[in-house]
């Protein structure tokens, strides 16, 4: 059945200008873990890689040095890949700390026993690691197949369900002897 009423399509610039908000939202509610990798990532490659290899490459590059070389192509992969990488199905972050206590005690003059509680997972916060998703354009479905948009998917690939979460919390006592 189609329906009488006419469907009102906004004009270009309005429908540019709404996706470009969008995005802008999405990038600045996350801009520590979307802006802060990009900015490092080539600097600490550029230290590696440049001033640790750069050392035994003395020959220029069509009149650049390799540090000028290896860094204006560092600077034009990372905005490459900055601009082109869609986050819209980004899971939360991951917090987990683990922690680990020990004592020694000699037995002699070489021999030592040691102690240990190991704690894993302390904040247990059932993060979710993985889950199915299915992203259409702009849209993020979940729970609805690729071919039907009106009839909810079987349980499996792409229904939106929870694949993995973040272990519990696990506790470990240990007790090792050196001699």
């Amino acid at each position: 059945m189609k329906s009488s009423s006419p469907v009102v399509i906004p004009p270009l610039a309005q429908r540019l200008f709404s996706v470009w908000y969008r995005h802008v939202r999405v990038y600045t509610k996350n801009l520590i873990s979307n802006g802060l990798p990009p900015f490092l990532e080539p600097l600490l490659f550029l230290a590696g890689v440049g001033l640790g290899l750069g050392k035994y490459i003395t020959e220029s590059m069509d009149g650049l040095s390799y540090i000028d070389f290896l860094g204006t192509g560092l600077l034009v992969t990372a905005a490459m890949f900055t601009a082109a990488y869609d986050n819209r199905s980004r899971l939360g972050d991951v917090w987990q700390a683990n922690l680990k206590i020990e004592k020694a005690f000699k037995l002699g003059d070489t021999s030592r026993m040691y102690f240990s509680i190991d704690l894993f997972n302390v904040l247990n916060l059932d993060t979710i690691m993985r889950k199915y998703d299915i992203s259409l354009g702009t849209f993020r479905v979940a729970g609805l197949t690729p071919i039907s948009r009106t009839a909810p998917a079987l349980s499996g690939a792409g229904s939106g369900n929870i694949n993995e979460i973040m272990n519990p919390f696990i506790f470990r006592l240990g007790m090792r002897f050196q001699i």
